[in-house]
């Protein structure tokens, strides 16, 4: 079976590796340390990991990234609203 290092994986997906690498410590994709302890991440899963995220874009593809975030405005109504809420694309801590 075929394997991808980090930066070569994030690079095939067009994202940054510390990217990648978040993504990797939530479980997604599971990534394996080999004996060097650097993750790798199994070509199965990976090709799996890349069609749920597709399957993802094409579901929110409708509206703006903006109006998929969830959360309670707490001002406004201005252009400097703040959404207060879980954590989403674009935020720390956001895991697919």
């Amino acid at each position: 079976m075929h394997t991808h290092r980090i930066g070569k994986a994030a690079a095939l997906m067009s994202v940054s590796a510390g990217t990648l690498r978040r993504w990797a410590d939530c479980g997604k994709p599971h990534a394996e340390r080999d004996e060097l302890d650097r993750r790798m991440i199994p070509g199965p899963e990976l090709a799996s990991f890349v069609r749920e995220l597709h399957r993802t874009e094409q579901t929110n593809s409708g509206s703006s990234a903006r109006n998929r975030r969830s959360g309670i405005v707490t001002e406004g109504p201005s252009e400097r609203s703040r959404r207060r809420g879980r954590s989403g694309p674009g935020r720390t801590g956001w895991c697919p």
